[in-house]
């Protein structure tokens, strides 16, 4: 799989206003945030995928939630190589070589110009959809 990530940079209020709540709201108020973003970068990535890619198109990216102790976040990724019927013994990937390129072939990347592309939007959406947990959160205690 290939996958793109997205995080927020300098959003000290943010940040200092979820560390002061329990880590566990904190989590779920980052991965409620974040999750809608990515399904969203998804669906544009989607669109940039060549036509003629049909398995992957068909398959689709997906949006999952990393979580561990100290973090949580967002990860776009192309589908697994059984998703997209690629024999185990099958050197290439093609979602790889569509991003990437190889060989002689120019590169036609689809996921990762697209989380550059949208990093201002996402941020802004993803801020704005924390301010509004904390506000919640912070009117429940």
């Amino acid at each position: 799989m290939i996958g793109a990530d997205m995080t927020i940079d300098g959003a000290k209020e943010i940040m200092r206003r979820l560390n002061s709540m329990p880590q566990k709201v904190a989590r779920k108020a980052v991965s409620s945030a974040l999750r809608p973003e990515g399904k969203r970068i998804a669906k544009i990535a989607e669109s940039k995928i060549p036509i003629d890619e049909g398995n992957l198109k068909w398959a689709g990216l997906r949006v999952l939630a990393r979580r561990s102790r100290n973090t949580v976040g967002v990860r776009v990724v192309t589908p697994t190589r059984k998703a997209l019927g690629i024999a185990a013994d099958d050197k290439g990937y093609y979602p790889a070589h569509l991003e990437l390129g190889h060989g002689n072939v120019a590169p036609r990347p689809f996921l990762r110009g697209t989380v550059a592309e949208q990093r201002e939007t996402s941020q802004r959406n993803i801020e704005a959809a924390l301010w509004s947990i904390i506000r919640i959160e912070s009117n429940k205690g």
